[in-house]
């Protein structure tokens, strides 16, 4: 195991645990203990398919939709996703439809979407803030190692209760190869909507960035831009927790763990399906 991940084995297998305590918790006569239902366990789910695209308007609008973004399925999605792009040169615009995406692998959108869709490498930045705290340093001391005081010279803008002098930021620049572009000229609209968070969040940061496509439909959810949130261990019980403990700055200037990504242009509908209806609509009528 590499030394990135000592911390995360040290709190899962640490042992410590204190039976005492636990002994001492379900002793007590107050306490009620109920069985778990069998109705209310989460049923097993078979083979799941994430992604999906088909051609519109008599080819003029390609779609492609990714509830996901699994890094397990990479290697198989890759066929699919490079299967369909080499269908769509003709095509005037290309939607990404990435509502309820709660994210997954940036590898997946960088690599079999992106990458295959531009002429040439894109430089972005992932602008990152953690709070310098013990665990904060011992799960990520290479962070604090060239990062700096977050004061308002440095990033001016932000919820005031990030400059309190205890709140660290660096900027991370991040390069999106080009690997066998296709021939597609027309425009992109990547549409999100308030379920969008984690990676697929990223994403849309990354369109705002670099405008490598238009964002288009709702405010994202919170915690688009950052890392995979630590896993501690509680030192009297020993149960196990999970806190982000990263956040970033948007493209705009804003604090992505308060406001999300806002749309380049906003789409309205009741649920997912009428929003993508209305953006068909609005691109079909172009």
């Amino acid at each position: 195991m590499g030394p990135d991940f000592e911390p995360w084995s040290r709190a899962m297998h640490r042992d410590s645990v204190r039976a005492v305590y636990w002994e001492q918790l379900l002793a007590k006569k107050d306490v009620e203990h109920k069985p778990v239902k069998k109705k209310s366990l989460p049923k097993q789910r078979g083979k799941k398919s994430y992604y999906a695209d088909t051609l519109l308007c008599n080819g003029k609008i390609a779609l492609m939709r990714l509830s996901s973004l699994p890094y397990e399925k990479i290697s198989v999605d890759s066929l699919r996703i490079a299967s369909f792009l080499s269908t769509i040169s003709e095509a005037d615009y290309l939607i990404i439809d990435i509502q309820g995406n709660s994210g997954g692998s940036e590898l997946y959108w960088s690599r079999l979407v992106v990458s295959r869709l531009i002429p040439k490498p894109i430089t972005y930045f992932s602008t990152q803030i953690v709070r310098g705290g013990e665990i904060n340093r011992e799960y990520c001391p290479e962070f604090f190692e060239e990062a700096e005081s977050l004061t308002g010279e440095v990033c001016s803008g932000l919820p005031d209760e990030l400059y309190d002098g205890t709140f660290y930021l660096r900027k991370y620049p991040c390069e999106v190869a080009a690997s066998d572009p296709i021939a597609f000229r027309g425009k992109i609209y990547l549409l999100v909507d308030r379920k969008v968070f984690s990676s697929a969040g990223g994403w849309a940061d990354f369109c705002k960035q670099t405008g490598w496509a238009t964002v288009v439909g709702e405010t994202t959810g919170v915690q688009g831009i950052g890392r995979d949130p630590i896993v501690i261990s509680l030192p009297e019980s020993g149960l196990l927790l999970r806190y982000p403990y990263c956040n970033g700055i948007n493209a705009d200037g804003t604090f992505n763990g308060e406001v999300g990504v806002r749309p380049d242009i906003e789409i309205h509908g009741k649920d997912k399906n009428e929003r993508l209806q209305n953006l068909i609509e609005y691109l079909s009528a172009l």
